[in-house]
């Protein structure tokens, strides 16, 4: 059978739909890891009543024509009813927005039906996409690799030349502990592209003789709880110590204003495959904190330090390496 405009065989042109409105939701990443709800005020154009008449609801129909003997002409042609007028008028109107705690930037929250109106139509949707603001402590990672090539530089590129040197530099500035000694320059890490995983990387300096002899101390989390940290042995610059359960909510696989996502959730079941069916992986479960370690070294030591260090270590000079 062949079909005439619409495209689905059924003579019937598709309904038309209005424009979906999109808009950028910015969060900071202590609203994302709490969850919240914004209210939007925004400027809706809807349909009103006018003076007068118009025409309407038109469909095509094919009409056949004799134009000679044994001969045909097929055409199409409109017909429409006949409706009250109506105009577009502009007003506000509030909607709020609730974003589950731990949902990753990209995330989409619709509202059906809230967006560009279409006369004779279906209007379209309003669209709010998540965005994340840098966090100066914490990054959103997947995972522990992603972790430590966020610490090493990697993944901002840095390398040799007057241009590696300055991602360096930048690098080498961290976030301390809290209660320990601080450093006063900006963190520069919110310049490396996170991957909105559902892990978290922090990176702590700590000074040189807690390095030897190991600490204990705290983190202040993005919900200002506590989570203990401690080591007994010596640690390296770049070592890592994972906290199981410290990093983000794991959000709810569908996410909308007022209707289901089925391809939001397939997303959701195959990142979860990927990473595996453990305890963590589970729905209302969270990521992990990847605490990543610098090593806060003294300026320079006085003749009577080094010899002392030298006698402690027993370390012998050497004329070459």
């Amino acid at each position: 059978p062949f079909g005439f405009p619409g495209g689905d065989g059924s003579g019937e042109a598709p309904t038309p739909r209005g424009a979906d409105v999109r808009v950028d939701l910015d969060l900071s990443l202590e609203e994302l890891y709490l969850g919240t709800t914004v209210k939007v005020t925004r400027d809706k154009m809807t349909l009103a009543p006018a003076p007068g008449k118009r025409k309407c609801n038109c469909r095509q129909r094919v009409v056949t024509r004799q134009i000679g003997p044994g001969m045909y002409q097929q055409y199409t042609e409109d017909e429409c009813d006949e409706c009250d007028a109506v105009k577009l008028v502009r007003e506000a109107s509030e909607v709020e927005v609730t974003v589950e705690p731990g949902t990753r930037p990209g995330r989409e929250v619709r509202f059906f039906e809230e967006g560009e109106p279409e006369v004779d139509g279906d209007p379209g949707d309003l669209v709010f996409v998540v965005r994340q603001a840098g966090h100066p402590r914490f990054a959103r990672v997947d995972g522990v690799e992603e972790a430590r090539l966020r610490s090493s530089g990697k993944r901002a590129g840095g390398g040799g030349g007057e241009e590696g040197k300055r991602k360096q530099k930048k690098k080498n500035k961290r976030q301390q502990i809290p209660g320990m000694p601080q450093n006063d320059d900006d963190d520069e890490r919110t310049a490396i592209p996170e991957s909105g995983g559902d892990d978290l990387a922090l990176e702590v300096s700590i000074p040189l003789v807690d390095a030897l002899v190991g600490f204990s101390t705290k983190i202040k989390h993005l919900d200002g709880h506590a989570v203990p940290i401690a080591t007994k042995g010596v640690t390296r610059p770049g070592d890592v110590v994972t906290l199981v359960g410290e990093g983000m909510p794991r959000a709810p696989a569908r996410e909308s204003g007022d209707g289901d996502d089925d391809y939001e959730e397939e997303q959701q079941q195959q990142r979860n495959k990927k990473k595996g069916d453990g305890k963590n992986n589970k729905k209302g479960s969270r990521g992990d904190l990847h605490v990543t370690f610098t090593i806060d070294f003294p300026g320079s030591l006085t003749e009577k330090q080094k010899s002392v260090v030298r006698e402690h270590f027993k370390a012998p000079p050497r004329d070459e390496l």
